[in-house]
């Protein structure tokens, strides 16, 4: 059964319980555990992750692949362990954060979301380069 939601930033949106997420241990430096994921339009390429507990706030996240098709995901054997405690499709999100100028525009490849089912967890990655601040658009990583 679809519930209402209103956001600040999307108005009033109606969620599916397929949309809806729980995130147990949080996200890192960001209140509240319950958030939904909202694709602003039909094709889309940035999802956000919508606070249920704030409705001002709301987190852009990219499918890492798309700017680094060479992305790795590498964990730590307990977060692995922590993964495999859930059921459902793995999906992997980097966080976005949107600069005035877009060539500054970063994500970051070394805390990526990894959603289980409908279960979410902000997790260290060990892959060697996953950088905290890494540029979103090709032209600005051969700068770099």
């Amino acid at each position: 059964m679809p519930i209402l939601f209103k956001s600040s930033r999307f108005g009033t949106v109606e969620l599916s319980p397929e949309q809806l997420l729980h995130f147990p241990l949080g996200l890192i430096g960001i209140p509240g555990t319950a958030y939904a994921l909202l694709l602003p339009r039909e094709g889309a390429l940035f999802p956000w992750l919508q606070s249920l507990h704030d409705p001002g706030f709301a987190l852009p996240v990219v499918d890492p692949t798309l700017p680094y098709p060479e992305f790795q995901l590498v964990l730590d054997p307990q977060d692995e362990r922590l993964l495999a405690e859930h059921r459902g499709e793995r999906r992997i999100y980097v966080t976005v954060t949107a600069r005035p100028d877009p060539r500054k525009t970063t994500v970051n490849l070394r805390a990526p979301i990894v959603i289980v089912g409908q279960t979410g967890f902000q997790l260290l990655n060990l892959a060697e380069g996953a950088e905290l601040r890494a540029p979103l658009l090709a032209g600005e990583r051969a700068a770099a």
